[in-house]
């Protein structure tokens, strides 16, 4: 099997069918298919896989503005090259294969599922497994088992002795969207000036480079951090120490991942943003759009948005893809998670940011009122701690499938006829009253006496009224 002709990527054509296709099969018709068809995890490997190909056949842009014409002749440029490094891309046989390296036959053997993230095998918890019982895992996916272990690598009982994380690992990745795959690939290349890394070369052109392989930006994109073969005839596995790869703290970010400032103990201090399986991606927007350019802020963009962002002009919105494989603290999976968003061009203005963030935090404060509601409620009915998580979130739930009436007011700020969310009847302040009445309602019943009173009591915490000011006697 060779990923560069035989097909093994999922995708969705623009017809609305679906296939399974090779890599040179994703660049000749590049025009022709609408988008990936993949879980967030495999999503980003791909991407990252295609963004290096790419990259690699058809170099960079001098700098930002330089995009006009750069990949007009992906369809064949990209093909020519891959025929070139054929044989670096076998999944299997005796010779070279894709991110795999032969091990001695006394190295303990773990079966092939123990590396798919999604089934409970090793560390994965079996709120993720969705599989039925099978003879066997297909052939064509086992390059997407490889591809994404490679990249989110995290070790646990399987990989103990086996240092260092995977690069894609711990971190929200962003994509720019496009009509076809071919705009999608282009969109998420850089450019040279914004390049923080040596360009460097792919793990296939020179693959016992360490240096190249984990500190140079083509290096990154297709990470090596486990020596692993497979056996086919019957899935197994044998795995060692490969590259170790630095972490944020020690070299520049990916290109697809946001830096943003945290406190931590009243000190500020640079962090990568990551996902939490419970806030959604929308809460964090406003740090997808920070600039090199923009002043008093050390967070940054993605360094993809940051090298594409002068191709959207007033009147476009930039479509992106968010997700993350996110992990807890032990080498433990808890969720993957992705959104897709149309980012408005004011929002990549301070002052459409700082407006963001503000309906951001109004919707936090209406929660923290909305949990005392129920408190208030539950004191009534003389419950001693009563439980807010139904209603926070059933509050959070219905927010979610509205933020895009955040980014409205964004684009349209005339809509926010008052000074700030909450007293204003723009479609995001109507959306936080009615999310937080319908939980409140939802999780506070009223039907008996005793319940409507608990009632009252708990409304008027959810929405005080103002106090009137009382004008003092003339004399």
């Amino acid at each position: 099997m060779n990923l560069i002709t035989s097909p093994w990527i999922p995708v969705r054509m623009l017809d609305g069918t679906s296939s399974l296709l090779s890599l040179n099969d994703i660049f000749t018709q590049s025009s022709r298919i609408a988008d990936l068809s993949l879980a967030p995890h495999e999503r980003i490997s791909v991407m990252r896989l295609l963004i290096c190909i790419t990259q690699a056949a058809i170099g960079f842009p001098e700098h930002e503005e330089a995009w006009d014409g750069f990949g007009e002749n992906l369809e064949t440029d990209v093909p020519s090259y891959l025929e070139k490094w054929y044989d670096s891309f076998e999944m299997f046989g005796d010779g070279k294969r894709f991110l795999q390296t032969h091990l001695a036959e006394d190295e303990k053997s773990y079966g092939i599922d123990q590396m798919i993230f999604t089934l409970s095998s090793g560390n994965t918890p079996t709120i993720l497994d969705h599989r039925s019982e099978s003879s066997g895992i297909p052939t064509e996916k086992i390059p997407l088992i490889l591809l994404s272990y490679q990249n989110f690598f995290i070790g646990g009982s399987m990989a103990s002795k086996i240092k260092g994380n995977g690069p894609s690992l711990k971190a929200l990745h962003t994509f720019i969207q496009g009509p076809n795959i071919k705009e999608i690939i282009l969109k998420n290349c850089i450019d040279e000036e914004s390049c923080t890394l040596p360009p460097g070369e792919p793990i296939w052109e020179t693959p016992s480079n360490e240096e190249n392989a984990t500190l140079t930006y083509l290096g990154r994109l297709i990470p090596k951090p486990c020596k692993i073969w497979i056996y086919l005839k019957d899935q197994t596995i044998r795995l060692d120490q490969g590259f170790k790869y630095p972490e944020f703290n020690e070299i520049a970010p990916e290109s697809s991942v946001t830096t943003t400032i945290w406190l931590n103990k009243g000190k500020e201090e640079p962090r990568l943003l990551r996902a939490n399986p419970n806030r959604g991606i929308w809460r964090y927007l406003h740090a997808l759009t920070i600039l090199k350019k923009s002043k008093n802020s050390f967070s940054e963009a993605p360094l993809i948005i940051q090298s594409h962002s002068k191709q959207f002009d007033k009147t476009d919105n930039m479509p992106i893809w968010c997700g993350e494989l996110v992990k807890a603290k032990d080498a433990k999976i808890l969720d993957a998670v992705e959104s897709s968003f149309h980012l408005p061009h004011s929002l990549f203005k301070e002052t459409g940011r700082g407006l963001y963030d503000d309906g951001v935090q109004h919707a936090d404060f209406q929660s923290k009122r909305l949990s005392d509601a129920v408190k208030a409620y539950g004191k009534s009915r003389f419950i001693d701690k009563p439980d807010t998580t139904l209603a926070t979130r059933h509050y959070w739930h219905s927010l979610d499938q509205q933020s895009e009436k955040l980014l409205e007011v964004i684009q349209h700020q005339d809509l926010l006829n008052k000074d700030k969310f909450g007293v204003s009847s723009d479609p995001w302040s109507k959306a936080v009253y009615h999310a937080a009445r319908n939980a409140y309602e939802a999780s506070c019943p009223r039907n008996t006496p005793r319940q409507i009173q608990a009632y009252a009591a708990g409304l008027g915490k959810l929405f005080p009224r103002k106090k009137k000011q009382t004008s003092k006697p003339s004399k």
